[in-house]
């Protein structure tokens, strides 16, 4: 059974709370992604294409990841400093292994983009 609040529940029981996911576009190729709120930008954006940005240590200390969130919400995770200066994360340069969104957001990949083989799956 669901309910109108997004919260899905059994009968008779406890309910089970459904994680949010977001609408994200990355203006570096002009494609939308479904992410939810408990998994990191590069995480969906990995899963659903492999090909979109490249994949470092998946740990904020490598840089490889760098985007620059352009609107929209999202918390952030420790990133290492060597990468990501307190300006940065301030004007919305960060790392997507270290973002994950509160809302939709609209990102541009600062890295090298990979070549994408086919359009993202949702």
């Amino acid at each position: 059974m669901k309910r109108r609040d997004g919260v899905s529940g059994r009968q008779g029981g406890v309910a089970e709370s459904a994680v949010a996911s977001h609408r994200i576009y990355v203006e570096s190729f002009a494609a939308i992604y479904l992410c939810r709120e408990d998994e990191s930008l590069l995480a969906c954006m990995h899963r659903l294409d492999q090909h979109s940005i490249l994949v470092g240590c998946r740990g904020g200390a490598c840089g490889v990841c760098k985007i620059e969130v352009l609107s929209g919400d999202y918390r952030v995770a420790r990133m290492s400093r060597n990468h990501v200066s307190a300006e940065d994360e301030t004007g919305g340069r960060v790392l997507a292994c270290r973002v994950f969104p509160r809302g939709d957001l609209a990102v541009r990949i600062l890295g090298r983009v990979e070549k994408r083989s086919a359009s993202p799956k949702q």
